[in-house]
């Protein structure tokens, strides 16, 4: 579990983590979703 300085770090880098992953299970299709 993440400490709010965990969480914060790991929310500044969420989209680009995503993008990284977006062709790959569990994130296939994620941005056409949104």
């Amino acid at each position: 579990m993440l400490d709010n300085k965990g969480f914060d770090k790991w929310a500044g880098e969420y989209d680009a983590s995503i993008k990284r992953h977006s062709e790959r299970y569990p994130f296939e299709g994620y941005y056409n979703v949104l």
